[in-house]
């Protein structure tokens, strides 16, 4: 039981990488061929459909397009609440990030 108890308060209040590891996989793999078609057409894809993913491939992942440089990926963690990555700076963040913070 109270490996249960452990376990849960790991998955509430635990590191990002450890709670969203499956999400930021997901993610990571999406940033991946985001960036691959990058290197290819020189441009940021429109959609992800574009990168060879199907919609219902990552369903939870989503994608937005800034400009032909910039772009942002992200998933919902709670309600209101997500872990997202902005081409920019690189990294995962549990913000609620925009195009707005493109250059």
């Amino acid at each position: 039981m109270l490996a249960l108890i452990a376990f849960a308060a790991l998955m509430i209040f635990g590191p990002d990488e450890i709670v969203w590891r499956c999400e930021l996989h997901q993610g990571n793999d999406a940033i991946q061929r985001i960036e691959s078609y990058r290197g290819k057409h020189h441009r940021s894809p429109g959609s992800l459909e574009e990168t060879g993913l199907r919609d219902s491939d990552p369903s939870w992942i989503f994608y937005q397009k800034c400009n032909d440089r910039q772009y942002v990926v992200w998933f919902g963690t709670t309600l209101g609440e997500s872990m997202t990555y902005t081409s920019w700076t690189r990294n995962w963040e549990s913000l609620n990030r925009t195009c707005k913070g493109a250059e």
